[in-house]
């Protein structure tokens, strides 16, 4: 299955997704850039919980 070319394209964009918010500070691009790539309802989820862990992490660097 990982071998499947749509298969792997997913988990290659998933992986840039990672690294980039893992990689920057929460800002509103990172969260609109997460929005398109996975569709509103999983993206607001997702922010929700970044943005959770940006703050118990660095208070003073979310925007």
């Amino acid at each position: 299955m990982q071998a499947d070319p749509m298969m792997r394209q997913e988990l290659d964009r998933q992986q840039a997704l990672l690294a980039g918010l893992a990689g920057n500070p929460l800002e509103t691009t990172l969260i609109d850039e997460v929005r398109r790539s996975v569709g509103e309802e999983w993206a607001d989820e997702l922010a929700r919980r970044v943005l959770e862990l940006t703050e118990a992490k660095y208070p003073s660097k979310v925007r």
